[in-house]
């Protein structure tokens, strides 16, 4: 998944198995993404500097 398709992530709902962070893509997805992950890592910098902007 593109990091430009992710319009938001929060801790894990009860759908995702623990430790997990939930992504919400803009096509509105919920992806489950293991939180070690390098680009679980870069999409959260992305989304952040996003949010920043706004």
């Amino acid at each position: 998944i593109p990091e430009e398709g992710l319009t938001d992530s929060s801790k894990a709902a009860h759908d995702c198995p623990p430790p997990a962070v939930l992504f919400k893509t803009t096509g509105g997805l919920e992806i489950c993404v293991d939180p070690k992950g390098m680009w679980m890592q870069k999409a959260l910098g992305i989304l952040k500097k996003r949010f920043e902007e706004r």
